[in-house]
Order: C-alpha cells, then sequence, then structure tokens
C-alpha cells in the first residue's frame, strides 16, 4: 500500500490547499498542517499506524476516498458528500447549497437528463494545460465562475446504476439533512427527484410549505396499477407530505386526462392572478422546482417532453421575481437534456434560470 504521489496535483488556495487526482479529477481540500503530514507519509510505509497516529489514518481514509492510495481495491466509491473535517472557508459567506442529483430513471422517455449536472459544471469549469504537482510546482489557477461562487457547490449526490429510486431517494434525504440549515439548490435529472427534497426540508420547519412548479405537465397521475414513482405521478407523494400547504402548477398546457387527480392544487396560467394570490399575505415558505419543458420548444429543444406554445424565459423570470419576497427555502432545475440539446440553446435558458434563482435566494436570505 502506498500513496500514489504521481497521481496527485496540488493547488495552493487562500487559506488552504486543494489536492486532485489527475486521473479521476476527484478533489479534496485541506489545511497546510495536513499537507504537510501528507509529504511526511509518502516517505512512509502505509498500514502500520498504531493508534496514536489516529491524525494519519484519517487522512489515509480520505485520500483512499479520492483513489490516491495504491491498494488492493480497484475503486472506492466516493463520499455522498465532501467531508466536512477537510473543507476550506471557501464560500463561506453563502448559504445557497448547491447539489447535482444525475437520476433520470424516473423518467418513462428519453433519458439523458442524468448528465445535467456534469454538462452544467464544465460550461463555467474553464480550460488549463498545465497542472500542479504534489510539491505545487508549475502552478497555475483555472478559471471559476462568478455565479458558482455564489454558492456551496458539494457536488452530486452518488447514483449507482441500477439501484431502485427508494435507494436513491434515501440518499438525497441524507445529503439534505446535513445541510439542513442552509437554502438548497438542485439540478436534476428527472422531475420525481423534487418529492424526496421537499420531504427533507420539511422535517425542519414549523411552518407551511407552498410548492410552487413550473412545468406543462400536471405530473399528477397517480398511483395506476401501482406503479413506482416516476416524473409523471410524484405530486402524489408531495401531497402526502404533512407540511404541504399548496401545490401551484404555473406553465400547464397538456389536456387534463380523466384520470389525472389534480385535487384541490391552483393551476394558473395567468401572472395577475399568480401575483394576486401571493398578495393575501399567507405564503411563509416557498419551495420553487421548474421543469424546462414549460418553456416554448422552439427555443428549448433540449427536453424529452414538450408541448406547444410555452413560456418565454423571460416570463419565468418574472414569476421568480415575484418569489424573492418570500422564505425560498429550496429550489430544483430538472428536465433539462443536454443529450436532445441543439447548439446550447436550452443551456442557456437553464443557465438565466439558475441564475435567476441563485439572485432571488440570496435576496430572502
Amino acid at each position: 500500500m502506498r500513496i500514489k504521489k504521481e497521481d496527485i496535483s496540488a493547488r495552493k488556495l487562500e487559506n488552504s490547499i486543494e489536492l486532485s487526482n489527475l486521473q479521476t479529477g476527484q478533489k479534496i481540500i485541506i489545511n497546510e498542517y495536513t499537507y504537510n503530514l501528507i509529504l511526511e507519509m509518502i516517505e512512509e510505509p502505509l498500514g502500520c499506524y498504531d493508534k496514536d497516529s489516529s491524525e494519519k489514518n484519517l487522512i489515509l481514509n480520505y485520500l483512499q476516498e479520492v483513489n490516491l492510495v495504491e491498494s488492493d481495491l480497484n475503486y472506492n466509491l466516493p463520499p455522498i458528500i465532501k467531508p466536512d473535517t477537510l473543507l476550506s472557508d471557501l464560500n463561506t459567506d453563502s448559504n445557497i447549497v448547491f447539489i447535482g442529483a444525475p437520476y433520470d430513471a424516473g423518467s418513462t422517455g428519453t433519458t439523458g437528463s442524468k448528465v445535467a449536472p456534469e454538462y452544467f459544471r464544465r460550461y463555467f469549469s474553464g480550460i488549463s494545460n498545465n497542472y500542479n504537482n504534489l510539491f505545487m510546482e508549475n502552478c497555475e489557477y483555472p478559471y471559476r465562475s462568478n455565479i458558482l461562487g455564489r454558492v456551496i457547490d458539494i457536488g452530486d449526490i452518488l447514483y449507482l446504476s441500477g439501484e431502485s429510486i427508494v435507494d436513491f431517494q434515501n440518499r438525497i434525504k441524507q445529503v439534505i439533512s446535513l445541510n439542513s440549515s442552509s437554502k438548497i439548490l438542485v439540478m436534476g435529472g428527472d422531475h420525481s427527484i423534487s418529492s424526496s427534497i421537499v420531504e427533507s426540508l420539511s422535517t425542519d420547519l414549523k411552518q407551511n410549505i407552498v410548492f410552487v412548479k413550473f412545468d406543462a405537465h400536471y405530473d399528477c397521475s397517480g398511483t395506476f396499477r401501482k406503479l413506482p414513482l416516476n416524473h409523471h405521478n410524484y405530486i402524489e407523494k408531495i401531497r402526502e407530505i404533512e407540511r404541504i400547504d399548496e401545490i401551484i402548477h404555473i406553465g400547464v398546457r397538456e389536456p387534463k386526462l380523466p384520470f389525472y387527480n389534480v385535487g384541490d392544487d391552483k393551476v394558473f396560467s395567468d401572472y395577475d392572478n399568480f401575483k394576486r394570490y401571493f398578495s393575501s399575505g399567507k405564503v411563509k415558505n416557498v419551495y420553487i422546482s421548474i421543469d424546462i419543458d414549460v418553456l416554448e420548444p422552439l427555443i428549448n429543444p433540449g427536453t424529452s417532453y414538450q408541448v406547444p406554445e410555452g413560456f418565454e424565459v423571460s416570463d419565468i423570470l418574472k414569476y421568480l421575481d415575484l418569489l424573492k419576497n418570500y422564505n425560498i427555502i429550496g429550489a430544483d432545475i430538472v428536465e433539462y437534456n443536454p443529450l436532445l440539446d441543439k447548439n446550447n440553446l436550452s443551456f442557456y435558458n437553464v443557465k438565466k434560470i439558475f441564475e435567476k434563482l441563485v439572485e432571488i435566494m440570496e435576496y430572502s436570505l
């Protein structure tokens, strides 16, 4: 067993050091004391630390998680989120946690939305032809997006191919429970992820939540023949959450089929009616869910379920501006499929919506 120093890139940050695995791209952020311990460890035989070397054992565990220790195991599953004990003080001014949910097994049509979080981050990552070695030689700093600099990006929730939606949603709940004191901004994935996010956030709230959904579809198809949770029926699950006070549908254009269970949900297609509802003074906590198929298909090709005569991006931003006056506990953007996108038209829409969500979530802090 040894530390694979030839695979490690080290980069000096303001108050910490970032270690990267050059083979996999996995990263951890450590302090200078930990960095110096690692430099000592690369010259030592590993696996013989006693109980008094708890620091080195802890460091060894973290290095194994990002595949920087050569051992008998070929692959170590990454943690569900970055370990708090080694995180730096980056973005401490932000209280918005950004999470990717790369899951589209709840989609009944063309898959591909699971790659949206990775595609979104890649745009902001910048390009660098050089890298640092473990000893920080040939240091070069990559471009960092201003918008991602305003959130705490903890990466993607781990999804194991073939696992059930129950297992994945339990993992979503676990991650959000660890960050429940922050505002949560999630990028899917298909729309089925929304129910577990809202369920997790509602646990710690004493006041009720208004679930505001921008979508071309009702997603209220019920549990016909006990179908598993998917992006057409997840509203039924949200309706069962105790703290959900109201479900609001905005931009629905599909026909209401006889077996849809819309119940007492509010359905708005007019901005003035929406504004009138929120001026009542009864709304406190808001969760926002944006399915990008709410947009006009002619300007939004990158989604699987298109319905004609949708919203313009400016329409969405107008609605969102109104919501900044309320306590936005969380939000998600779902159903963006980069594999169907053309000339990044849909990506541009997603970027504008993401920026607006960050803006109004900062405003409501």
